[in-house]
């Protein structure tokens, strides 16, 4: 059976003032968000930190021969969306740190998340991990009104695979193994059934290959991990038959230039402090 693809494009961009947007980082920031649409056929775009009309954006791109709309998030979210004209778009939840929508067409119906959860300089564990509590209560319901459990969600959880906010059960719930998500789907935790979700973003972690990271923080103190996956993209569990494992990346270089250096470390000084991650999900046409 002929398979297709839908090409997702998540970064937080790094452009959260004015001064960013009218300084020389912000336009190639622009520039290079357009540039990984083109080269990786992207058909929808999530962003986080990034000031910019998104609608300039569509216009931009329609230049380029890719027709664009703006999800309808409101202005206040910290994360924003474009979708392919090719597919309907509904807002199903939202708060500032994240929104929940439907997309759908002829060939394909899922929901998906982007979400830029409260910052590790300014919020402590806890305050992420109540914003989480918030998000799968409206994740739930979601699922409710659509009557079905595909969900992919992706954005910058300011929080690494790791940490108890990705993996405990009453948060996210995100695990390294696909095979264990796709076929437990749901564990009973002290009476209640808490769904499952894949990360493979786990597979970056070591030195083996680079980039191996989104972010880099040295923070001092007695725990200082450096390389950090904040960013990042999880699947429900029928999703996980979909996900294209082998054409995830993390992106550290497009054809005009580099956005990290040789030890996969974000140029925040020409663009984001973040690195943007690729993904696609395949469906049965």
């Amino acid at each position: 059976m002929e398979l297709w693809m839908i090409n997702i494009l998540y970064w937080n961009a790094g452009i959260r003032t004015e001064a960013d947007r009218h300084s020389i980082r912000g336009e190639n920031v622009r520039q290079k968000i357009i540039e990984l649409i083109l080269e990786n056929n992207i058909d929808i775009v999530i962003l986080a930190e990034y000031t910019f009309d998104m609608k300039l954006m569509c216009d931009m791109l329609s230049v380029n021969g890719k027709d664009f709309k703006t999800a309808p998030v409101p202005e206040d979210s910290r994360a924003k969306m474009l979708v392919s004209m090719k597919f309907n778009v509904e807002l199903i939840r939202d708060s500032k740190y994240y929104f929940i929508c439907s997309i759908n067409n002829a060939l394909t119906d899922f929901l998906i998340a982007g979400l830029h959860f409260p910052s590790k300089r300014y919020a402590e564990n806890r305050d992420r991990e109540i914003v989480a509590e918030q998000f799968m209560d409206a994740l739930c319901e979601a699922q409710s009104e659509a009557e079905h459990k595909k969900v992919i969600i992706a954005g910058d959880f300011n929080a690494d695979p790791f940490e108890e906010v990705m993996l405990k059960a009453n948060y996210f719930h995100a695990l390294p193994y696909a095979d264990i998500v796709e076929n437990k789907r749901e564990r009973d935790v002290y009476g209640k059934n808490y769904q499952m979700f894949y990360n493979p973003m786990w597979n970056f972690f070591g030195d083996l290959n680079t980039p191996h990271s989104t972010c880099y923080y040295d923070s001092g103190g007695a725990f200082n991990f450096y390389k950090h996956i904040f960013d990042q993209v999880i699947v429900s569990a029928d999703m996980v038959k979909y996900f294209d494992k082998d054409n995830l990346k993390i992106v550290a270089e497009t054809s005009s230039g580099v956005l990290a250096d040789g030890k996969g470390i974000p140029n925040r000084k020409e663009y984001s402090d973040h690195l943007p991650i690729v993904f696609g999900i395949k469906e049965d046409a």
